[in-house]
């Protein structure tokens, strides 16, 4: 996440706004007392991640948008992060394949496989959810 840069377009604080409200509950000061460091971003170009987990659960919808955004969010203008899969001809024994709709994969016959890279920052996306009850 930090390498990547994804706190410049995105970020981890919903405002007690109205347009914030699809986001989650408004943000507080205990939500960031483990993080190390609090990763509240610097603008938001793309979407709040503050509760992602629980607006989009899926590790194949994030492993696909993380690969090419346009494949699962037409108007994105996130860009791709291509380097984080590899094409092969054929997946190997715990290889994590990634179902991008045929316009936007690889060659027909091959397949797009998720580097550790790509699964670790779906990992971490997962792991932001917003408890109900103000920490």
């Amino acid at each position: 996440y930090l390498k990547e840069g994804c706190g410049y377009c995105h970020t981890q604080f919903v405002r007690d706004l109205p347009m914030d409200k699809p986001y989650g509950r408004p943000s507080v000061a205990g939500d960031y007392a483990r993080e190390q460091p609090p990763l509240l971003g610097t603008q938001r170009t793309g979407p709040d991640l503050s509760n992602v987990a629980e607006r989009q659960p899926s590790d194949i919808w994030h492993l696909i948008h993380l690969y090419n955004p346009r494949a699962v969010v037409p108007q994105s203008v996130m860009p791709g992060y291509p380097w984080f899969f590899e094409i092969k001809d054929k997946a190997a024994k715990g290889d994590v394949t990634v179902p991008v709709p045929p316009e936007f994969g690889p060659p027909e016959g091959q397949v797009l496989v998720a580097r550790r890279e790509a699964r670790d920052l779906v990992k971490y996306l997962l792991t932001l959810r917003q408890p109900q009850v103000t920490p």
